[in-house]
């Protein structure tokens, strides 16, 4: 009798598996700060050049701003160093087209040059991030 060379299961493979969606969790992961801040703080932080990005999500009315380092140092009470790549600030916004309509303004008053992207968030994705790795590891 001869044994099929198929696919044998392995206590190891799940292992490996779990392993490499680890080790890529921690390099995909960006430990940056991030804070919710007031219309009011996020409109001084703009009009002063602190902003460097900005993602509008508006299905969620709210929008996530990328500081540039200096202002980001002193918004978080934090080294440089401390504060990661890219820290955000969160604001929420009453809807995306009065927002667009501030950031216009922005830009002819104060020179705001921000890149402003418009997005729909996904509750979807932030559900399998959030609980990804813990069904990864039931599986």
């Amino acid at each position: 009798m001869s044994k099929k060379g198929g696919f044998k299961f392995s206590l190891y493979w799940v292992y490996s598996i779990i392993a490499v969606a680890l080790i890529s969790l921690y390099y995909m992961n960006d430990d940056s700060l991030q804070k919710e801040v007031s219309w009011t703080k996020f409109s001084e932080i703009a009009t002063n050049g602190g902003v460097k990005e900005v993602t509008v999500y508006t299905n969620k009315d709210m929008l996530e701003a990328v500081l540039v380092d200096s202002i980001a140092a002193k918004v978080f009470d934090k080294d440089v160093e401390k504060i990661g790549k890219s820290p955000k600030v969160i604001v929420n916004i009453p809807s995306a087209d009065q927002f667009d309509k501030v950031a216009a303004e922005w830009q002819k008053d104060n020179n705001f040059s921000a890149p402003i992207r418009y997005e729909k968030s996904s509750d979807f994705s932030d559900i399998i991030w959030g609980f990804g790795p813990i069904l990864l590891l039931v599986v």
